[in-house]
């Protein structure tokens, strides 16, 4: 059975922790989540990192876990500086119900998508868990239970397309649809319009080459991340 590292990283955040494990792991297979992907392949250890979205999975991360077999994992989520959730335990649960033993885990404060927080630069506290791997010890760990703000589950998507607008700039636009080719869930319209599925992850606007796309909080999000977006600390379960 093989080794692989899979991520999901819109913005580039998560993927620097994966690139951490690829530069210390090289013998590990790299893959990247993308839209309504199914994996087939068994693994023998499974390095699984992707963000949590308003406290908990994205969809299209959600599908592709449960698609994963195999006998060892370690599980790394990222998020903001708001909350993490229970996106860990979740992903945790799928894995085992799947035949995977969890033998490290990580929750990791990285850069939130709409603040100029820094990004996660701590990755000395990454080692004892490719230590782990490297001794091929595969002793299982427990995922604590973890709390989730209730109202995190009341319409999640609805919240995200009123909080986030993204901005079509014509006059910018040069029509390469770079930003539809990148959407990781297939959001984007040729007309530059976010359709219902779109998870304002930002990706869109990161990838244009010429600054045709735009984001804009309403004010409700902005005095969210005011109060809310802290320093927090990041978990290491090995």
């Amino acid at each position: 059975m093989k080794k692989a590292l899979i991520y999901f990283s819109p913005t580039g955040a998560t993927k620097l922790i994966s690139d951490y494990y690829q530069m210390n792991l090289s013998d590990y297979e790299v893959i990247e989540i993308t839209n309504n992907q199914e994996f087939k392949d068994e693994y023998f250890i499974l390095i699984l990192s992707f963000p949590i979205y308003g406290q908990g999975i994205p969809k299209v991360v959600k599908k592709a876990i449960r698609s994963l077999k195999g006998k060892y994992a370690v599980i790394n989520v990222t998020y903001g500086g708001v909350s993490w959730g229970r996106g860990l335990k979740k992903a945790a649960n799928i894995l085992h119900q799947n035949g995977f033993k969890i033998i490290g885990g990580a929750i990791i404060q990285t850069k939130h998508t709409y603040s100029n927080n820094p990004y996660f630069h701590n990755y000395q506290n990454l080692n004892p868990i490719i230590n782990k791997l490297r001794n091929e010890e595969y002793t299982e760990i427990k995922i604590p239970r973890q709390a989730q703000n209730i109202l995190s589950y009341l319409f999640p998507s609805l919240r995200m397309r009123l909080s986030i607008k993204i901005i079509h700039n014509q006059d910018k636009c040069q029509k390469c649809y770079k930003c539809i080719n990148h959407c990781p869930v297939q959001a984007l319209t040729t007309n530059f319009k976010c359709k219902r599925n779109c998870i304002r992850c930002l990706r869109c606007v990161k990838v244009c080459p010429h600054q045709a796309l735009s984001f804009k909080h309403n004010v409700f999000l902005k005095l969210y991340l005011k109060m809310f977006l802290k320093k927090h600390k990041s978990l290491f379960y090995y």
